[in-house]
């Protein structure tokens, strides 16, 4: 009998109801149903401001056509920045390089666009071809001389907007042109521009990578846990190396959209900042340590912004309350991000 004992002390025999009461608590019905509203939330807060909007901005047209296929526009430049950087975040990295690739793409695009007098098509196709190679230019560091990611971009970030400023010789470069207008917006089918379709056929294809290959579960596991998916035979290198030129590429489409649009060269890159291209991401349920998040997720993500920012610049909205909602939407991004990264340990 004191043999027994020995192998079950009192202490462990005393922790059982303490256990069964905090298994009570995980699964208890408040807690689930706040994990639920936190699931939903981006949902609901993007339907409460679509009504908001149709109230305060009736009469600034909001629920017209053409401003939908502007909120539209305004998502697919945020839509390729978020694919891009939702698949790199995915895979453990975050890529602090997206204002300097987008300064290359859309100065190299007013360049052979304008100044050599280049068509439509084969700019695209140049700008796209030159984003993959910055894109493994940055890979070089992060995998073979083993700098880490977040340092690695944050230099090359500075190098490519130098880069930039020296093709244009620091000016900017007017798009008098109306051919790649044309293509990205005036190209339309079924009354919905061109770059809109674009965007949907790169989620269509990141979705399928993601969920339907080997590669997508190897940018999982490469996320989740490296070491674990070099042990299992993941080519983690080649992984990382992949999704920084798949984000190269899709932060040039979203520049060369923008460019288009404002008919004018970034000279600084995007206009939002890094904090206004990743709040969609993390809104998005995309986890900032890796391995964990849905690219579809990202669409209610893009909606919400999308539908926000247009509200905000219809109202005539100062530029220093549109900063001030990049900065408050990437705040609770990061707040909604720990509070998921709670309830996943919690049920571990």
């Amino acid at each position: 009998m004191r043999r027994r004992c020995e192998v079950f002390p009192s202490s462990a025999i005393e922790s059982v109801p303490k256990a069964r009461k905090a298994a009570w608590w995980i699964n208890s019905p408040l807690l689930r149903m706040l994990e639920v509203l936190l699931s939903n939330s981006l949902l609901m807060a993007t339907i409460v401001l679509v009504v908001i909007y149709s109230i305060i901005a009736r009469h600034l047209n909001f629920f017209t056509f053409e401003n939908l296929v502007n909120i539209l526009i305004s998502a697919t430049v945020g839509g390729f920045l978020t694919w891009g950087l939702a698949v790199t975040m995915l895979a453990g990295n975050i890529d602090f390089s997206t204002q300097g690739v987008s300064a290359v793409a859309s100065i190299m695009m007013g360049v052979l666009f304008m100044q050599l007098g280049w068509g439509a098509l084969p700019t695209l196709v140049a700008v796209v071809l030159a984003s993959a190679i910055l894109g493994l230019l940055t890979s070089l560091l992060v995998v073979n001389l083993k700098i880490p990611g977040l340092v690695a971009t944050i230099a090359v970030n500075g190098s490519y907007v130098a880069t930039a400023m020296f093709l244009c010789n620091n000016y900017q470069i007017n798009i008098r042109r109306p051919d790649l207008e044309n293509l990205f917006f005036k190209f339309r089918i079924l009354n919905i521009p061109f770059s809109v379709w674009l965007m949907f056929a790169f989620f269509g294809f990141a979705w399928v990578v993601l969920n339907h290959t080997k590669l997508g579960a190897h940018i999982y596991a490469a996320g989740a846990n490296p070491i674990a998916a070099r042990l299992n035979g993941v080519r983690v290198d080649w992984v990382i190396r992949i999704t920084l030129v798949w984000s190269a590429v899709c932060v040039a489409l979203a520049a060369m959209i923008q460019t288009a649009r404002s008919g004018i060269t970034l000279l600084f890159g995007s206009s939002g900042g890094l904090y206004a291209d990743l709040g969609p991401v993390v809104l998005g349920g995309i986890s900032l340590f890796g391995g964990r998040g849905r690219l579809e997720n990202m669409l209610v993500a893009i909606a919400f912004t999308s539908v926000l920012y247009n509200g905000l610049y219809l109202m005539n909205a100062s530029t220093g309350t549109i900063r001030m909602t990049y900065g408050l939407v990437f705040l609770i991004a990061i707040l909604m991000s720990a509070a998921r990264e709670w309830f996943a340990k919690l049920r571990a």
